[in-house]
């Protein structure tokens, strides 16, 4: 749907219309976070610790810098068909809607010949050595951790027509997991499944194939409520 360009004046790309859109210093950094942790929740400690390293800033602060880049991205709160909220952890980036597109990778709208084999070795050389140095650069803001930041290690289950995002080694959310995915009722839908020590988090949206899609119905459950009883809520609700 979208390409994100980070060291283009305008950073992402409609695929479809070829609209582009410049994105501010923040609302970049965070698409970049974002989509350097594939199947992941990035925790509102981490974006902290990533955008606004030393600073205090509140809640409010990433709150707003969301909402300002699912508007970007043409996506709302309610929809969340880009970046979905997982209530009280973080954010994460729904797959195959944004490609992250280096500057020297080989484009598909932007094609120049070459006149002379000199020519053509001397750029690939500077081109081999600015991919490098975008690499080291890209590889040392996203994937050098802080001390304090926290990830949450997710599993991805593909049971007949519905998928699961569940935390991985989470004794609750694999409990969720085996009751939800004997349920006739539920088809087409996107799970999202994990939990601390008091509550269980849900969220679910159908799978659409165009560019429009549902909103999504989040839960935010009480741990110690009855399975049985929790499975029933969901199904009524996603079904």
């Amino acid at each position: 749907m979208w390409d994100f360009r980070p060291q283009e004046h305008s950073q992402i790309r409609n695929k479809m219309s070829g609209e582009e859109k410049r994105l501010t210093k923040t609302e970049s950094q965070l698409l970049l976070l974002l989509l350097s942790n594939v199947h992941q929740v990035v925790t509102k400690t981490e974006i902290h610790n990533k955008i606004w390293r030393g600073k205090f800033v509140s809640d409010a602060s990433i709150t707003h810098a969301v909402a300002s880049l699912r508007l970007a991205l043409n996506d709302t709160a309610e929809e969340q068909c880009i970046i979905r909220t997982v209530p009280k952890v973080g954010y994460f980036v729904v797959d195959n809607k944004i490609d992250l597109v280096l500057m020297n990778q080989p484009s598909t709208y932007l094609k120049q010949p070459e006149k002379t084999k000199k020519f053509k070795l001397s750029k690939k050389f500077l081109m081999l050595i600015s991919l490098i140095i975008l690499n080291l650069l890209l590889f040392w803001f996203l994937f050098i951790p802080s001390q304090t930041a926290h990830q949450l290690s997710m599993s991805k289950v593909y049971s007949q027509t519905n998928t699961f995002t569940i935390k991985r080694n989470d004794y609750y959310s694999k409990l969720l997991l085996e009751k939800l995915v004997g349920q006739s009722e539920l088809k087409n839908l996107d799970f999202y499944i994990t939990s601390n020590k008091v509550r269980l988090y849900v969220s679910c949206a159908r799978q659409k194939t165009s560019v429009i899609t549902e909103q999504s119905v989040n839960f935010s459950i009480d741990i110690k409520r009855p399975i049985a009883k929790v499975t029933n809520e969901i199904v009524q609700k996603c079904q």
